[in-house]
């Protein structure tokens, strides 16, 4: 009831709740086999509201006292089970609590023993199906959702787990054409949503592993691919955001690139597009700080990054005669260190 809908009733219940527990982690060691077992009764009920709030507990519950949850007697796995079993149906009004407890509770599982992060890709790919859902209100949510799972799951597993499961969210957001929204015409919708869309990107290549031997070169390559796709034919903060994840995983793991000569002249065409931006200075800026990141992982992309020579000096060269000064400038240095680098 803490987390009613209904301000004066949520308010009631905290203060009874505060009363009687010595604190929200006391509170839920305390209790928590008896809080599981409510919320899990409340989880299929017939009233949506009810159903939002037994999601909003657990999730509650998995920050205030992850361990506890984690030893309920009934188990956790049984309350992710019934979490995951909610995300089927249709969409109702608060669903998205449901599905950022089931990524809560996940996660904790996944912390406390690492065999649960076998389920990794599972669950991304159940967040995933929530978050091409039309109502666009819900998308923003859940998309909101997909980074935080993104941002734990994509380095705990094992590479190749981990490049998955990016690839899956590149091809999920690559979907989401706004324009498909039933409720496109709601005021600020819309600048929220392809917020929450760039920072999936910004996560993706964020994640991206350091260490070379946690690289793997096939799947790099279609996610420098996928990413480099994003970039046509979306607005400038989505195309933005995927310029700078391919900067990042470019920076990174040029070296597994260097036979994926269709992947770089992706990601190549990709800056060379940026560059030649007409509208957007932000977009020229971007593909400028990516055609800095080819130039100097030249070297490691080996025969790949040769026919990326020539058009992407000229696509500089034309930038040097840009408006703004710095991107002028910035365009000239990085063409000088191409030559230099011939």
């Amino acid at each position: 009831a803490m987390h009613d809908g209904r301000e004066e009733t949520a308010k009631l219940f905290r203060a009874v709740w505060e009363e009687n527990t010595s604190g929200n982690t006391g509170g839920v060691r305390l209790y928590a086999d008896e809080l599981v077992a409510l919320v899990t009764r409340a989880l299929v009920a017939d009233q949506w509201p009810l159903r939002k709030q037994a999601a909003a507990s657990l999730s509650f519950m998995a920050t205030a006292a992850p361990t506890a949850l984690a030893g309920v007697e009934c188990g956790a796995e049984g309350v992710l089970a019934a979490l995951e079993a909610g995300l089927a149906g249709r969409l109702w009004d608060g669903k998205e609590a449901l599905v950022e407890a089931y990524v809560d509770v996940a996660l904790l599982l996944a912390k406390a023993d690492r065999a649960a992060l076998a389920a990794a890709p599972a669950v991304v790919d159940g967040v995933l199906e929530q978050a091409v859902k039309r109502k666009a209100v819900y998308r923003y949510a859940v998309t909101k959702i997909v980074v935080k799972a993104v941002r734990y799951y994509a380095t705990a597993v094992d590479a190749r787990t981990g490049l998955a499961i990016h690839a899956a969210v590149v091809a999920a957001l690559s979907e989401m054409a706004f324009t498909s929204f039933e409720d496109v015409d709601k005021p600020g919708s819309k600048p929220r949503f392809l917020a929450t869309q760039a920072e999936a990107l910004h996560a993706l290549g964020a994640s991206y592993p350091l260490a070379a031997e946690a690289q793997e070169p096939e799947p790099t390559a279609e996610l420098v691919a996928s990413l480099a796709a994003v970039v046509a034919g979306n607005p400038w903060i989505v195309r933005n955001a995927a310029l700078g994840a391919l900067a990042k995983i470019i920076e990174r793991g040029a070296g597994c690139l260097a036979t994926a000569s269709g992947a770089v002249a992706a990601a190549n065409e990709a800056a060379i597009a940026a560059l030649d931006e007409a509208q957007f200075k932000s977009v020229r800026e971007a593909g400028l700080a990516l055609a800095t990141i080819l130039v100097d992982a030249l070297s490691r992309l080996g025969a790949a990054g040769e026919p990326v020579r020539e058009p992407l000096e000229a696509a500089l060269r034309r930038r040097e005669q840009d408006a703004e000064v710095a991107i002028a400038r910035g365009a000239k240095q990085v063409r000088q260190a191409l030559q230099t680098q011939g």
